[in-house]
């Protein structure tokens, strides 16, 4: 099975109801930006690896809707929920799935223990950071561990 069409079939698995339509283009944008940056995790399940923690982040922050808008004043955009995004990555899948690559990429070098724990709030070592990255973290392993390969 190709990298997309894994992350789609997680994609699905979290989240049946949403139609493959909506799915498919965040799904081939992140197979892009991983074949393009190379996985973020090592080892020879890297790639799948950095996959399904994208996945994970994507699931928890807007079940995979590229238009969301989050926190209380709509700061927070796009499916991986970019603080501070630009508007433009409402409408962009590639767009937003490369900005939260990139921060994802930041967040596992400085919180290597707790890979997810910037992403979420910003800096290592916080409570709240920490029980996302644990929960995100989970969900990934989960993935990997249920769908089809």
């Amino acid at each position: 099975m190709s990298l997309a069409a894994w992350i789609l079939a997680a994609m699905r698995f979290l989240a049946p109801l949403r139609p493959v339509s909506a799915l498919q283009p965040q799904a081939d944008a992140l197979e892009s930006v991983i074949r393009d940056e190379g996985p973020i995790f090592a080892g020879q399940d890297g790639d799948l690896r950095t996959a399904a923690t994208m996945v994970a982040i994507g699931y928890r922050e807007s079940t995979f809707t590229l238009s969301a808008r989050g926190d209380l004043d709509g700061v927070s955009v796009c499916t991986y929920q970019i603080m501070g995004g630009s508007k433009s990555l409402l409408a962009d899948a590639a767009a937003c799935t490369r900005a939260a690559y990139a921060l994802l990429r930041a967040s596992v070098r400085a919180c290597p223990g707790k890979p997810v724990s910037a992403y979420a709030a910003g800096r290592c070592g916080t409570a709240q950071g920490d029980r996302i990255s644990d929960d995100r973290m989970r969900l990934a392993n989960i993935l990997m561990a249920k769908v089809a390969q």
